[in-house]
């Protein structure tokens, strides 16, 4: 007689190449070693069941299993002669309380109940002890082969998945934008922290207020297909020690790109500007963040003067670093971390913390225009549309998070948690000058990824030599021709005066 061990068995071969449709690992009880058959019972019969997720859309990935929303394979026994008694195969959304449950059940009412299957009725019921617990199913015979368990499964699949996701989506989607799993991860592991489940009766506000920070994220990612992106990008430049360059981008050395936390930056703002925007007030903490911010920093000018004074300093002598300079595809199309991860780059936007005004966003912002040259009005008129679109979206995001406060005023923290996307490419007003691009990475500080260097975490995404097009050394860093040779990549003089400017001045360069 087949067993469901044979089912998972055979639908988990059936679905190698789909691992979200592949029954998925439980909590609690569990009969085998991978966890994915769970044993229960209730009154005089016991039960084995395996669960499949309900989508690969994004938004279900991460769901508790307590609150799941799921396809079931479900065996029944009598408690006493472990008799098979029914196989059913079905769809279940259980849930401690729910406001959409009866909209819910007359949808699968009115879709699904009574549909026939190859000749099998689906049946729904809610629970008789918790009516929030909604199945709609499919019972077969007890002689079913694993064969024909998942071939019902499939088709149960096929015919309801598309218009129960379609149920569940957000109803105004102009309000919302879609996830990616990081990005859902980051949201569900906010809400675990804060003990927030769906039935909240802010859960919709929280979603919408971190999901605004993934549209602004969006706006300012360069390479994002908007009308802005007609503007061409100049490259981008990381400014970094010759020595760390070279462990980077020689063939004798194995040095993986490094994404650094926020805290060492010389920033005091960092992280806390964009609160201050807000009205959010910003306490330190003694606890380290459960979701660290990991940022590597570039401009788009590759022979920046102030930029060599005050970064990539040997033995802490301004001038003597280098800018590396990285092709597009190191950003837009690079496989970096375990073979799958891309690194998008973003603008910072520079707040002015007197006025509570944008004041800049890139480095056209404020450029004058030449009256005889349409072309570049043009452009600068494309420019200004986006950069009033970015505006926008920082006031609706300060009346987004001041409606939320002003509703649960205990929620300050969740707040920042929420902002986490975003509060660290806004930057203080400063430090305009810098002009600065950003790739960030959220990681859970219990990752293993992370590692220490001194007082300093950092996480390192691959190797970068093959997107490195040309590297420019500063005024008084020396040996350009032999890390050349021994790279292999083009390097450049820069060309501003900075020895002479500082012998004529009378300057002692220490």
């Amino acid at each position: 007689m087949t067993t469901i061990e044979d089912v998972v068995k055979m639908w988990d071969e059936n679905n190698k190449s789909n691992p979200c449709l592949q029954t998925q690992p439980q909590k609690g009880r569990c009969e085998t070693r991978d966890n994915k058959i769970k044993k229960g019972g209730s009154y005089a019969r016991t039960n084995k069941w395996a669960v499949i997720k309900l989508s690969e859309d994004n938004s279900f990935r991460f769901e508790p299993w307590g609150d799941r929303t799921c396809y079931v394979f479900n065996f029944w026994h009598d408690k006493q002669t472990n008799k098979l008694l029914s196989i059913d195969v079905g769809f279940e959304r259980r849930i401690g309380e729910s406001p959409n449950t009866q909209a819910f059940y007359n949808f699968l009412n009115q879709e699904f109940n009574g549909y026939e299957i190859s000749g099998k009725e689906l049946i729904l019921s809610s629970g008789r002890v918790n009516s929030n617990h909604l199945v709609l199913k499919i019972q077969l015979a007890l002689d079913s082969s694993a064969e024909d368990i998942c071939e019902y499964m499939k088709k149960l699949i096929d015919k309801t998945q598309q218009k129960i996701c379609d149920f569940f989506k957000p109803k105004n989607k102009n309000e919302t934008i879609d996830f990616s799993i990081e990005e859902y991860e980051i949201f569900f592991e906010i809400m675990k922290k804060h003990k927030i489940k769906k039935d909240d009766k802010f859960y919709g506000k929280y979603k919408e207020l971190y999901s605004h920070t993934i549209k602004i994220l969006e706006t300012l990612k360069i390479g994002n297909g908007s009308d802005e992106e007609n503007i061409s990008e100049s490259n981008f430049s990381h400014y970094t020690k010759k020595d760390t360059a070279y462990k980077l981008l020689s063939s004798s050395e194995t040095s993986e790109f490094r994404l650094y936390d926020t805290f060492g930056i010389n920033d005091p703002m960092e992280g806390k500007t964009l609160l201050s925007f807000l009205g959010i007030k910003s306490e330190e903490n003694s606890k380290l963040p459960e979701s660290l911010p990991f940022v590597a920093c570039f401009i788009s000018e590759s022979d920046s003067l102030n930029q060599f004074r005050l970064y990539g300093k040997d033995g802490d002598k301004e001038a003597t670093g280098v800018s590396m300079v990285f092709k597009d595809s190191f950003f837009y199309e690079t496989v970096h971390y375990n073979g799958h991860k891309e690194y998008p780059i973003y603008r910072c936007v520079y707040l002015n913390p007197e006025n509570g005004k944008i004041e800049s966003i890139d480095y056209r912002d404020g450029k004058e225009t030449n009256e005889n040259d349409a072309n570049v009005n043009d452009e600068q008129a494309v420019f200004e549309k986006w950069l009033q679109n970015i505006k926008d979206l920082f006031a609706k995001l300060k009346k987004i998070t001041q409606k939320l406060l002003n509703f649960s005023k205990d929620k300050v923290e969740l707040a920042r948690d929420l902002l986490i996307k975003i509060r660290y490419i806004v930057k203080d007003f400063g430090f305009v000058a810098e002009q600065e691009y950003r790739i960030i990475e959220i990681r859970n500080k219990k990752d293993e990824s992370i590692k220490a260097d001194g007082n300093r975490f950092y996480i390192e995404i691959g190797k970068i030599k093959k997107y490195v097009s040309e590297v420019c050394f500063a005024p008084l860093a020396d040996g350009m021709e032999a890390f050349e040779i021994e790279t292999g990549i083009e390097c450049v003089r820069s060309r501003h005066p900075y020895r002479l400017a500082m012998f004529t001045s009378g300057g002692n360069h220490e």
